[in-house]
């Protein structure tokens, strides 16, 4: 049984110029009768013209972007493991060895202000006598109450205990009971 239409391979073929033998016949004969290859054939020739246009085009080839060059695309998978790993090594928990012991003493002048080291434990003893009950506030530098932790004694002087304070300056006031004026204020550095 003859083939009613030309398949699409042949067509191609035909449309390129690269059908040989007794093929070739048999396409143009179909091809004078048939009204629908005839249009197929159109159509593969218009694609075949628009085809070898745009190959020409400077633009029409794909260009290299810098995330697709092996050495590149290397290195900035490697920056954002390197990355990942900082950012989650920041994130672990810090040891909860002894915390800090800073003395805080009342100066009055150009003294350097206790430092103590920043996001770890530290223990403040101040030169205030614990009579009496007191209050304790970290600000920051515009006057913001960072933190109010609890109050203690230790050997007789007035303690605190601070879990992680950032780094910063702050001012550390203590209050006696009325809590309304600072009857010390200390300087600390977080660093």
């Amino acid at each position: 049984m003859p083939e009613l239409h030309i398949n699409d391979e042949q067509l191609d073929l035909y449309a390129l110029g690269k059908l040989t033998g007794t093929a070739v016949e048999r396409v143009e004969e179909h091809l004078l009768v048939c009204e629908t290859c005839q249009a197929r054939l159109k159509e593969a020739d218009e694609f075949t013209v628009l085809f070898r246009a745009a190959a020409t085009l400077p633009d029409a080839r794909p260009s290299r972007r810098w995330w697709q060059a092996p050495r590149i695309a290397a290195g900035a998978a490697a920056a954002v493991m390197a990355t990942g790993v900082m950012f989650i090594v920041a994130q672990r928990p810090r040891s909860n060895g002894a915390p800090a012991v800073v003395i805080m003493e009342s100066l009055r002048g150009p003294e350097v202000p206790a430092r103590i080291p920043a996001g770890a434990p530290a223990t403040l003893i101040f030169d205030v006598p614990p009579a009496g009950a007191h209050q304790v506030r970290v600000v920051d530098l515009a006057g913001n109450v960072v933190l109010t932790p609890a109050t203690g004694t230790q050997d007789g002087r007035l303690t605190v205990s601070i879990d992680r304070l950032p780094k910063g300056s702050y001012w550390v006031r203590v209050y006696g009971q009325d809590a309304r004026e600072p009857i010390a204020e200390y300087g600390l550095q977080a660093r």
